[in-house]
């Protein structure tokens, strides 16, 4: 089900949209829903006998979880084991199958586990579609389609059109920014968008380093990554991801995920070169709650 999500004001001219409120709980809400029903249209999933197959941190799939359960598919993901448990769990209670765990324990990624399930399928008796989110142009066009034009009506709405619109936003697979961004594009004169990246990061020179950002900067250069989109890539401090978290949380009682933190971090060094005919638009794109490590919970 589409939901069209709210915008809220930080302070300032500072706005994030709340993806968070999205059906499944993020912004992967819409690009599962898309991609799955784009697939399911042309023949490529049939209900009942394929099953989706993915490696994901978590939101995604719960986004495709909820959704392959409505239309009776199956659903197979690999999850890293740094990823939340709490996630996993909620896969789980939503029907989705966890594969390779034994696999990623004796050192396979993710990525190693698809393929070999892929190469097997026979083996396991599977009839399997690869979502592919990092390929999968349906990730982007959802959110030129949806996310852009929710955002752009709001822009108009509030009379924000004679403005620098600025969208900051963080990437891990580029889908929602660069689709986001290539629609306000389209339609206002004076647009920017920044991206957000881990310190130590660079998705254009393909460098990546371990960080504690989960959903940023995920080891690879996804196909669907528009380059030209992108105007300026800030760099941000796990830290600072963690402060942002607070911040949210003090000024909207929201605990956005440390994702959104990291947006947040990025905007108080942003709105430090910004003037005040800017306006800033961010996106909360899940809940901190869903970040709990549940086993050091009593």
């Amino acid at each position: 089900m589409k939901l069209i999500t709210p915008v809220t004001k930080l302070y300032n001219n500072v706005f994030f949209k709340l993806e968070y409120l999205n059906v499944g709980g993020s912004h992967k809400s819409r690009a599962a829903r898309r991609m799955i029903s784009d697939a399911v249209d042309s023949g490529k999933i049939i209900p009942g006998r394929t099953t989706i197959i993915e490696k994901t941190g978590g939101n995604l799939g719960i986004g495709l979880a909820v959704e392959a359960n409505k239309r009776g598919i199956d659903l197979d993901l690999a999850v890293g084991l740094s990823f939340s448990p709490f996630k996993r769990r909620l896969l789980e209670y939503y029907g989705a199958n966890m594969i390779g765990i034994d696999m990623m324990k004796g050192g396979l990624l993710p990525r190693q586990v698809i393929e070999f399930h892929m190469t097997h399928q026979e083996d396991f008796g599977k009839e399997y579609f690869f979502i592919d989110q990092f390929s999968n142009k349906a990730n982007v066009r959802v959110h030129f389609e949806e996310t852009g034009p929710e955002l752009a009506e709001f822009i108009v709405k509030n009379k924000l059109t004679n403005k620098k619109i600025i969208l900051l936003g963080g990437i891990g697979s580029g889908a929602s920014l660069c689709g986001t961004g290539s629609y306000l594009k389209s339609c206002f004169r004076d647009v920017s968008i920044v991206g957000v990246q881990p310190e130590g990061c660079s998705i254009v020179d393909e460098i990546f380093t371990d960080h504690p950002i989960q959903g940023l900067a995920v080891g690879v250069k996804p196909k669907i990554f528009d380059e030209a989109v992108i105007d300026q890539y800030l760099s941000i401090k796990p830290e600072k991801a963690e402060q942002g978290q607070n911040i949210l949380l003090n000024q909207l009682g929201i605990y956005g995920g440390i994702s959104t933190g990291a947006n947040i971090g990025a905007i108080e060094e942003l709105i430090k070169e910004v003037n005040q005919d800017s306006v800033i638009f961010s996106f909360v794109y899940d809940s901190g709650d869903s970040y709990i490590n549940l086993e050091n919970v009593a």
